[in-house]
């Protein structure tokens, strides 16, 4: 790979890293010897105000592609986009593929024309997928899953195929988990056992707990259940009525293998497709505890996210101690989601 870069000063300090989060220092306008894939670039200011005009790969302009890279300033951690300049305290970094016709490829199935110049934040979900490396006592399909990176994305918000949407801070204010935890058993009535795939582990059993059996009508009404910590996450959530809640109890050393969740009925498949289907897990161990949503990478889960189960392959592992509670509600949000 060759890299040049068109500024009005001199660069003095850039690197590149992988989705293995290696660092790789090299020089301008010379060969890098690099494996076919994604590296992001960073550029970092050093004083002077410089302005990055072009960047080429193996000779050929990004052109307007440069508008996906953005300035992030140190102290503050504010994202400047569109941001092609160095001005304080902080970097300029772009994804960029040893092969550009890839990230060709990449980019024009992203991002609409027109959009580029502006601010993609706005109406884009950037997701970097890295390489995650987990603990060899996982199953095998599960360590593979994790193992792919499939690098940077970008998806364009409220539509069919946005892999999920993380939730605002105010929807899940005064929401004490444990108490939350706590009352669920006063709605969650059926219980059901099921065998994952540890290996080497005592106890491979997860317990899950319902409102009723299956993700398909009827509706249960939100006034109709007796925790009032839920219901008032419900409505912070946004949903009108509810298909069903349920909370899985994950024990240490499992995961639950890849798989897409497609088998829903014709009538409430319709609620369920986009990012629409809510999970928060219920303790904070997040490095513990890993889910990945395909090429979307790894979900805040520990933040509560929507995510489109029907749309993404999914698989999770629990690498703590303890048993991972994770709590799951679908339902209709009354949500109108674009192609």
């Amino acid at each position: 790979m060759h890299i040049s870069i068109d500024s009005d000063n001199v660069l003095e300090k850039f690197h590149l890293v992988d989705l293995y989060d290696n660092v790789i220092n090299f020089r301008l306008d010379e060969d890098i010897d690099l494996k076919s894939n994604w590296y992001q670039l960073i550029i970092e200011y050093t004083g002077k105000k410089t302005k990055i005009t072009d960047i080429k790969i193996n000779g050929l302009s990004i052109n307007h592609y440069i508008y996906t890279g953005f300035f992030t300033e140190r102290d503050t951690g504010t994202i400047h986009q569109p941001g092609c300049a160095l001005w304080v305290n902080g970097h300029f970094s772009i994804w960029l593929h040893t092969d550009i016709g890839v990230m060709t490829q990449n980019i024009e199935e992203s991002i609409r024309n027109g959009d580029h110049g502006q601010n993609l934040f706005e109406k884009y979900l950037h997701t970097v997928d890295k390489s995650v490396i987990i603990d060899e006592r996982f199953q095998d399909d599960v360590k593979a899953y994790f193992k792919v990176a499939n690098g940077p994305r970008w998806w364009r918000k409220n539509t069919l195929r946005q892999p999920y949407e993380i939730c605002s801070k105010n929807m899940l204010e005064n929401i004490d988990k444990l108490k939350l935890l706590n009352e669920l058993d006063l709605d969650l009535k059926l219980s059901l056992e099921k065998k994952v795939g540890g290996k080497d582990v005592k106890d491979n059993t997860v317990i899950r707990k319902f409102i009723k059996e299956t993700t398909a009508y009827p509706f249960v009404e939100i006034d109709d259940l007796k925790s009032q910590l839920l219901i008032k996450l419900c409505r912070n959530l946004g949903f009108k009525r509810l298909l069903n809640v349920a909370v899985n109890f994950l024990p240490p050393g499992n995961g639950y293998a890849p798989h897409i969740d497609d088998h829903y009925s014709r009538d409430s498949f319709k609620y369920l497709r986009g990012p629409s289907v809510f999970v928060w897990s219920m303790i904070d161990d997040e490095e513990a505890n890993g889910f990945k949503l395909s090429s979307a990478g790894m979900l805040p889960i520990k933040d509560g996210v929507f995510f489109n189960q029907s749309y993404f392959s999914h698989a999770t592992f629990n690498n703590s101690t303890t048993v991972r509670p994770m709590l799951q509600i679908t339902g209709d949000r009354g949500t109108d989601f674009e192609f």
